[in-house]
């Protein structure tokens, strides 16, 4: 099992961290893999470098994992990642998890959620976690639940061309009530 592990925070984000963290520790047998920006990548998009070298250079961790910082945005990530970097295509891949909310049309905005259409668009089940900014906010929390539904993608599957968009309240994780489907909004600032 090979986990691809992305956000638009960069690598040393609080949130990514969780969440490796996380698999590190409940991801027996995977193979877990961190391709991230080296700088905060927020509302980038879906843009891809193309007119300057896109670097990536592994980081050293004392974990199981294998980490790279890379010079471009999220969907840079993870083309450099399934094209040059890991063995093989990744089983999952995990983008985030993303300090504040994507939802409504953020979503085209969002470095966080373009990773995982970029994985889409690869052929590989994707899935985008965000915790919404606010005192109390606990990525653990989002970290065990976006796990969880990793399984049920790896054991289920998703309809081609189909992501998940995981938005989670900040709050602790003792007070995460539960999950809800919803549709796609409309979000004005």
């Amino acid at each position: 099992m090979n986990i691809l592990l992305t956000n638009d925070d960069g690598l040393a984000a609080e949130g990514i961290q969780a969440m490796l963290g996380f698999l590190e520790k409940n991801a027996a047998g995977a193979n877990i893999f961190v391709v991230a920006p080296k700088s905060e990548r927020s509302a980038s998009g879906h843009a891809i470098t193309l007119h300057k070298p896109v670097r990536a250079k592994e980081v050293e961790h004392a974990g199981r994992a294998r980490l790279w910082s890379v010079s471009g945005t999220p969907a840079d990530c993870v083309k450099l990642a399934v094209n040059a970097i890991l063995p093989e295509k990744p089983d999952i891949l995990l983008s985030g998890i993303n300090a504040g909310f994507n939802l409504g049309t953020d979503v085209f905005y969002s470095g966080t959620v373009s990773a995982a259409i970029e994985g889409t668009i690869m052929g590989i089940p994707s899935l985008a976690i965000s915790v919404g900014r606010g005192e109390g906010a606990d990525y653990s929390a989002a970290a065990g639940v976006a796990f969880g539904v990793a399984g049920e993608i790896l054991t289920r599957g998703l309809p081609a061309k189909v992501l998940l968009n995981l938005n989670f309240p900040p709050c602790p994780a003792g007070e995460f009530k539960g999950t809800m489907v919803t549709s796609m909004g409309i979000r004005h600032y």
